[in-house]
């Protein structure tokens, strides 16, 4: 009885954490309602590394500064992230530069590492002005002074939910690879309407081996009246 019992409640877990099919999948939806450019409001992350039989959990924490700034006579928004907790959590880890472009593309054109500014270069499209279930698009450029090629495709829609929340969300997936290192990144990732990314699922595999990373959304919040 004990054994039945808890082979019920763990598939239950399954069921809870596991993506839920959307009624409606050959919608048309919009970048700007997946990805919030909203001064202020913040996002905080559990992020699992893992690499070979090593595993490393750690809470960031990500926020839109209320600087504006331009690109090419855009409004655009950074995004800091920190450390949620521990000594180094004042500390800026990265910065990312986003601005929607006239056609309604969500375009990452900066990264901050620290002090060092990686600029993309041509801007690197995130998410399309409008996207349906299995539409593409692609970059090939420089980053770090190295030359890259992504791809993106549109897997669908689905409900998925976290911390006892159903999120609306749309599911994309991203392949990168890099010419000087041979590396080959995929992602996964799940954008919530009104609220922005939720949850990532991402492997580096190179010569040297593979690093896998989850990130999934604890909580977030919203200025009031945005």
């Amino acid at each position: 009885m004990k054994r039945s019992t808890l082979s019920l409640l763990f598939c239950s877990l399954v069921l809870a954490l596991a993506p839920q099919s959307a009624a409606d999948d050959s919608r048309t939806v919009k970048a700007s309602d997946f990805f919030p450019l909203i001064p202020d409001m913040e996002w905080h992350y559990d992020i699992t590394h893992v690499r070979g039989k090593m595993e490393k959990k750690m809470p960031f924490r990500v926020k839109v500064e209320t600087d504006d700034h331009k690109f090419q006579g855009r409004l655009a928004r950074s995004f800091k992230t920190r450390l949620a907790s521990g000594r180094k959590r004042k500390e800026v880890l990265q910065r990312e530069y986003y601005c929607y472009a006239k056609n309604g593309d969500l375009q990452c054109y900066m990264r901050e590492n620290g002090p060092v500014e990686v600029p993309l270069d041509p801007p690197q499209t995130i998410l399309k002005g409008t996207m349906t279930k299995g539409s593409k698009w692609s970059w090939e450029g420089t980053f770090k002074g190295r030359k890259a090629k992504s791809s993106w495709e549109v897997k669908g829609f689905a409900k998925l939910s976290l911390e006892k929340v159903i999120y609306d969300c749309i599911v994309i997936s991203q392949t990168t690879k890099a010419n000087a290192s041979k590396s080959v990144q995929t992602r996964t990732l799940w954008f919530a309407k009104g609220i922005g990314l939720v949850k990532e699922y991402a492997a580096d595999t190179s010569p040297v081996g593979k690093v896998e990373l989850t990130g999934v959304l604890k909580s977030y919040s919203r200025p009031a009246g945005k």
